[in-house]
């Protein structure tokens, strides 16, 4: 609680405000699924933009002091990795307010000038947290935020508008995908086991533990996501399920042998492993569910 009134509050009324966006953008829309469902495919755009410019380029990190400072030494195998988690935290707030308002300005269909207000109301809070010390930059730059965000809430805009009018299979199951991201950048077992020093990532990739996660939680995401959906959208037989998740496990327990993936305990593999799997399946049926009725033809292939 030592820096709650000064750093870990702001973070809170960040995301209070997000949730208030997200409703009111939602609400009284006759596509409330669509909405959800744009609302996470953003939300995977916003985490892949994030692991490459803050994670891979470190170029600015967040500290909302919601760790406690002691996880520094007895939780996490290497100070960075406390570092990293609280860059991680501090950008669920921020993917999470951004996104909401993309959706919020897409659904209600604001007019130009809101955009332009929007705009620089979050070139306002960047300055606010760079002052308050709660939030910093190593070469990146405000205006980079401005640029960034005119183009997100463009293409918010435009697919959402598009979907309205149907979308073809490729761009549904490109949406998914970035859905699929969005989804898994919040409950992954992986983090939490991440955080926990469960799972610990070899240095031998990349240079910094930050970059290693990061880069090898979007690949495996994508490998993984991208395998499992063309499997579910075929409709197969059951079995076949049984067979792709087979293929799945394989592609963790490569990774698990090769020493890319190390768990301080035995059973770490097998409840990451496990979870992962299942929860992917279980993510493609809801984002699938979420955007039914987007497609000019039905998004699974018929046999």
């Amino acid at each position: 609680m030592k820096y709650f009134w000064t750093n870990t509050i702001w973070y809170i009324i960040l995301g209070i405000a997000s949730m208030i966006e997200l409703t009111f953008g939602i609400i009284n829309n006759k596509r409330k699924k669509l909405l959800l469902g744009l609302f996470i495919s953003i939300v995977g755009v916003t985490v892949m933009c994030e692991i490459i410019i803050m994670a891979d380029f470190k170029s600015y990190s967040y500290y909302p002091k919601i760790l406690p400072e002691s996880w520094q030494h007895f939780k996490l195998p290497h100070a960075e990795y406390y570092w990293h988690n609280e860059s991680i935290i501090g950008n669920y707030f921020s993917q999470m307010s951004i996104s909401a308002t993309a959706v919020l300005l897409a659904a209600r269909n604001l007019k130009f000038y809101w955009y332009v207000i929007s705009i620089f109301l979050y070139c306002l809070i960047e300055e606010l947290f760079l002052y308050l010390g709660i939030y910093s930059h190593n070469w990146y730059r405000t205006w980079m935020t401005f640029v960034g965000l005119i183009i997100l809430f463009g293409v918010t805009k435009l697919i959402y508008m598009k979907s309205l009018k149907g979308n073809g299979r490729v761009l549904n199951f490109i949406y998914i995908l970035f859905g699929l991201l969005g989804i898994n950048w919040f409950t992954s077992p992986g983090w939490f086991m991440y955080l926990f020093g469960v799972q610990t990532l070899t240095a031998n990739l990349f240079s910094t533990p930050s970059a290693i996660a990061a880069t090898m939680y979007a690949g495996l995401t994508f490998l993984q996501g991208i395998t499992a959906m063309t499997t579910y959208f075929f409709k197969p037989k059951w079995w076949w399920y049984i067979i792709v998740s087979g293929l799945l496990f394989l592609q963790h327990y490569l990774l698990y042998i090769f020493n890319l993936n190390v768990f301080k305990y035995w059973w770490g593999f097998g409840v990451y492993s496990t979870t992962w799997i299942l929860g992917t399946w279980l993510q493609i049926y809801i984002l699938d569910k979420l955007y039914d009725g987007t497609n000019k033809k039905s998004f699974r292939y018929a046999k």
